[in-house]
């Protein structure tokens, strides 16, 4: 029950009290935002306004200006952030207020590969951005969950929270988990729907992190280095044992959570065994944990799959 509650929480997907939100909102479909409000990080202030850049402009002025604060407040591996200097610095403030030039871009006119580069770096951007704002730093699955629901930005018009960025737009409007009547995904009607990324590249689940211990490692994406920073990445967290573990000779192989809650977008059919083989597929090809799940696959026998804990706690220093 925990790893399904887990999945909640790092999919995103709070469904509370149902047929009371379809009564106050008069409609079949209502997000999570909607129920608990959400914490816009670039809402303009009296005052503030934005300079109205291109979309491309601002992706990459803001890349570049949080990329300068995650290499100055970030330690060595890339996981570890100091929140407490990074709030005070000067640079986030002028992050902030480079952050209200999302407000006039349109996310709708980049094509698939500026797309997901610009979406992947405003999450681990706006991840940061809202650990560093946070009161109080979540830290357990509840205040994860309201934190991943309400943290948000507003782009071109529109909020978008981080569970929006991630299940919406990068995983192609997916269904989320332990949302059965499909309150979360986007309509037609929603001017966000013409965001999504289609098709979806489930490579983007290793180039998000969301502010925990087990989450991926900080990187940033351009549209013109996304093929090979996503396989560096996938690579990158196949490699570690802390989220791949092989043991050949018992048949048993350890796999991250993330594995298992997303284990349709790496594995349409469901299937073990499809799942083990785009993790090999998607291995360093010269790596002994490519060999040696080749070797397991290949022998046509049965392998069980065991699931790691995922490290929820904060990764602040």
């Amino acid at each position: 029950m925990l790893s399904r509650f887990e999945a909640f929480v790092h999919g995103g997907a709070l469904l509370k009290d149902v047929s009371n939100v379809h009564r106050r909102c008069g409609q079949r479909r209502a997000s999570v935002s909607m129920l608990i409000g959400r914490t816009l990080l670039n809402a303009p202030r009296v005052g503030q306004k934005s300079t109205g850049p291109t979309t491309e402009d601002i992706a990459g002025e803001l890349q570049s200006q949080i990329k300068s604060l995650y290499v100055e407040y970030l330690d060595i591996e890339g996981m570890k952030v100091d929140y407490d200097a990074l709030r005070n610095s000067d640079g986030f403030k002028e992050y902030e207020t480079q952050a209200l030039g999302l407000v006039d871009t349109d996310p709708t006119r980049l094509n698939r590969d500026q797309r997901i580069a610009f979406f992947v770096n405003l999450y681990n951007a706006l991840t940061i951005h809202g650990m560093a704002r946070a009161k109080v730093q979540p830290s357990n699955l509840p205040s994860r969950l309201i934190f991943y629901s309400k943290t948000s930005y507003m782009i071109g018009g529109q909020p978008y929270s981080l569970n929006d960025i991630e299940n919406n737009v990068l995983r192609g409007n997916k269904q989320q988990v332990l949302d059965p009547l499909k309150l979360m995904i986007f309509t037609p009607s929603d001017p966000r729907f013409r965001s999504i990324v289609n098709p979806p590249d489930p490579r983007i689940h290793f180039a998000l992190n969301c502010g925990a211990m087990s989450c991926p490692p900080i990187r940033f994406y351009t549209a013109e280095n996304l093929e090979f920073g996503l396989q560096a990445s996938t690579e990158s967290f196949i490699a570690s044992d802390d989220n791949v573990r092989i043991l050949p000779q018992s048949k048993v192989v350890y796999l991250s959570q993330i594995f298992k809650w997303y284990k349709t977008d790496f594995a349409p059919s469901g299937e073990d065994v499809d799942l083990l083989s785009w993790v090999q597929a998607n291995a360093s090809s010269d790596s002994d944990k490519a060999k040696e799940l080749k070797t397991v696959l290949d022998a046509g026998e049965s392998v069980e799959i065991k699931w790691l804990e995922y490290d929820w706690s904060v990764n602040s220093v």
